[in-house]
């Protein structure tokens, strides 16, 4: 049998293996069965159009974020941290009750041979936040034996007990008691700073995909324009091949300008439906049956007014807002507090002790709860480890630490500094971009107006009107991206001040 033991374990280990194994294929099959009727449920899905704001795919990212539900999980387990640690100081209530009987030979017939004892004995215990250490005992106790020398028999006793322990050196103090339920609390808070680093994050991703699928379907329509002018050119020369006013060369020149304009076209179709897909990974709608195959319509456009934009204040408010940066001012904190546990270890251990207690005796209960009999003790406890050598390498230690997290910190925020700088520069370079694109735009616009009217007199070629085309179609391109670059500028400094929940008006929930 000793021998089939280790077999028969090893059996039951192989069973639980493979049922956890089933168990775990058949949760990968159900979710490729999910799949499989979701991707069946777009390809039935009717074609239709979404049309939808920058709001909207923000509410939508929210909701749907991978990344921000495995944050927002990380608060309530922080919550539970702050329990815990709170928990050390809760009541301990104990109870114990036995019953005993005892027969033996006794040297004298005054002696008892058989006796029962019954004791109930209860207790409460614990720690204050001061350090204060309690307890408060009572002890119930029934005896009874066949002695013909007790004087009460059989009786009962009652005994209770208060007992103080409060150190004066180590552990001593609500600063050093609360360490623990401090150090949660800030990892609580720092676990909200990390959910809103997730959620601006987000946004911001958010808001550039939705801004360059926006690019992107301007680039397209400039595309279906310049191709339109490419088939107006050619449709004008063919015209003038047929009359024998346009070379064969001419011919040739306006068709390759149109085929070049169709494979642009093309492309940013392409591009744009690209953009399309990202933007609804991102947002989550790829996971909704209904809009997956859906054809988004943005309803947001970027507009060409400017902001004035203020250094100081945007790097006020990058040190009031930005997540990593109170994050890691949580850090320092906790190391201070650790700081604080380590220098008091290195403290003696010295404690007053005190007890005060009743006793009562009766052969009747009652009467022995009177306790007339009182009980009382006082002492000091010293205990001094030898060399503390460990405390005083963990105290080093701790200080070490600090010194790295305080070099950390002013690396932090000389980057935060650079990055608000570059941010703040971006926007007001952007912003000038959007003037200089537009005059760009109306001067080859009036350009182009000028020389269409000359090619019509036949003064200029077909190969320099594809060009003067060219040149228009890239200025109204070049003003397009003039207006995303500036609005992915604005996201870009809201990111870098850590503003975008308190500008799009975003607040945790409690």
């Amino acid at each position: 049998m000793r021998g089939a033991r280790p077999l028969l374990l090893m059996l039951l280990a192989l069973s639980f293996v493979c049922f956890g194994n089933a168990v775990f294929a058949s949760d990968i099959e159900e979710k490729e069965q999910a799949l499989k009727e979701k991707f069946f449920a777009a390809e039935m899905a009717q074609p239709q159009i979404l049309k939808i704001a920058l709001v909207d795919c923000i509410a939508y990212a929210l909701k749907n974020n991978s990344e921000i539900k495995v944050e927002k999980i990380e608060p309530l387990v922080s919550e539970q941290d702050v329990k815990i640690a709170e928990s050390a100081f809760e009541p301990t209530f104990s109870a114990q009750a036995s019953l005993s009987d005892n027969k033996e030979e006794t040297p004298s017939i005054l002696m008892g041979s058989h006796s029962r004892t019954g004791q109930l004995s209860t207790g409460v215990s614990g720690k204050l936040i001061t350090g204060t250490q309690y307890s408060l005992d009572f002890l119930n106790t029934n005896y009874k034996d066949n002695s013909a020398i007790l004087s009460v028999n059989p009786y009962y006793q009652m005994t209770s007990a208060l007992t103080i322990t409060q150190p004066i050196f180590k552990d001593f103090g609500i600063s050093v008691n609360r360490a623990k339920i401090t150090i949660a609390n800030n990892n609580l808070d720092k676990s909200d700073q990390n959910l809103k680093k997730e959620l601006i994050d987000t946004i911001g991703s958010v808001e550039e995909a939705y801004y360059l699928y926006v690019l992107y379907l301007e680039k397209y329509k400039t595309a279906e324009i310049s191709l339109q002018r490419a088939k107006d050119l050619l449709a004008i020369v063919e015209k003038r091949y047929a009359k024998g006013m346009a070379s064969s060369i001419d011919l040739l020149e306006a068709k390759t300008g149109v085929a070049e304009r169709e494979d642009a076209l093309l492309n940013m179709q392409q591009a744009a439906q690209n953009a399309a897909d990202n933007l609804k990974y991102i947002t989550g709608l790829i996971d909704d049956p209904q809009l997956w195959q859906a054809q988004i319509e943005p309803l947001d456009r970027p507009e060409p007014e400017k902001e004035e934009i203020d250094l100081v204040e945007n790097l006020k408010q990058a040190f009031d807002y930005r997540p990593d940066y109170i994050a890691y001012k949580i850090d320092l904190k906790n190391q201070d507090i650790q700081i604080l546990l380590k220098k008091n270890s290195l403290l003696p251990s010295i404690d007053l002790v005190g007890s005060l207690g009743i006793n009562g005796l009766d052969e009747d209960y009652d009467q022995s709860l009177k306790a007339d009999y009182k009980q009382w003790s006082a002492g000091v406890q010293v205990s001094v480890p030898w060399g503390m050598k460990e405390e005083k390498a963990d105290y080093e230690k701790a200080n070490l630490t600090k010194q790295q997290l305080l070099l950390g910190f002013e690396r932090l925020q000389q980057a935060i500094i650079l990055q608000v700088r570059e941010a703040v520069r971006a926007v007001n370079i952007s912003g000038e971009k959007i003037d200089t694109a537009k005059n760009r735009l109306d001067t080859q616009d009036a350009r182009y107006k000028a020389i269409e009217k000359r090619f019509q007199q036949g003064l200029v070629s077909t190969h320099d009107m594809l060009e003067y085309q060219e040149d228009l179609s890239s200025a109204e391109t070049n003003y397009i991206q003039s207006l995303i670059d500036y609005a992915n500028s604005l996201v870009g400094l809201k990111q870098a001040t850590g503003t975008t929940l308190v500008k799009n008006d975003i607040t945790l929930e409690e």
